[in-house]
């Protein structure tokens, strides 16, 4: 048995609550501290994402050892979306 634990936060190292974990079928939301945590998982490997609305999301494929394993997520602010509204009018 294994579990894997770690924190989510931006570039600028300020914890990102609620953000979606996903480790195969399993879920779950880091806290206001932008802890997360999975128990009683299986060793092996595993594919991870890593979402929240107003960043860019991740997905890895990662390894997990027998134990105690540590994933620290950093996320990146999305760019803004510019739209430009042209007003056209005909005489």
């Amino acid at each position: 048995m294994a579990r894997l634990i770690g924190t989510i936060t931006d570039t600028e190292k300020v914890p990102i609550s609620k953000a979606l974990i996903v480790l195969g079928t399993r879920r779950t939301e880091s806290n206001k501290k932008g802890n997360y945590g999975f128990l009683f998982i299986s060793a092996g490997t595993a594919k991870i994402s890593v979402t929240k609305t107003g960043y860019k999301g991740i997905t890895r494929d990662i390894v997990i050892t027998p134990g105690s394993n540590v994933l620290n997520v950093s996320l990146s602010k999305e760019s803004p979306i510019v739209a430009e509204i042209i007003s056209l009018s005909w005489a």
